[in-house]
């Protein structure tokens, strides 16, 4: 049996350090114009929302479902139909992640993966 074909959307986009709202935004337009483009699938870049390493992640890192970016990542998903995998700062308790989560096309988020 031939395995069902899907169009990913491997987003490369440019994100500013520190910057959630420009990064969260650029996110949702790149999220809506992969699902114009037809694709099922929008995957974005580790650290999305505040950038790799940056020091704005210990005092900005949001929170997983129900954070501002995730909220809005979630509603894209929810929009636009898309699965959508991202990779997030995340703030838990006390501690700071860096998190990939994947978001079904009703913008539920699916699972949380944390790397230490």
């Amino acid at each position: 049996m031939q395995p069902k074909a899907f169009k990913l959307a491997l987003i490369q986009m440019e994100v500013r350090g520190g910057d959630r709202a420009w990064n969260t935004g650029h996110a949702v337009e790149l999220i809506a114009e992969a699902a114009s483009c037809g694709a099922q699938v929008a995957l974005l870049p580790e650290w999305m929302d505040l950038g790799w390493t940056h020091p704005s992640s210990l005092l900005l890192a949001g929170e997983i479902p129900d954070g501002e970016v995730c909220q809005a990542l979630r509603g894209a998903a929810r929009e636009h139909s898309i699965y959508v995998c991202s990779g997030l700062t995340e703030k838990s308790g006390d501690r700071i992640f860096n998190s990939a989560l994947p978001i079904d096309r009703r913008g539920q988020v699916l699972s949380i993966h944390r790397k230490f």
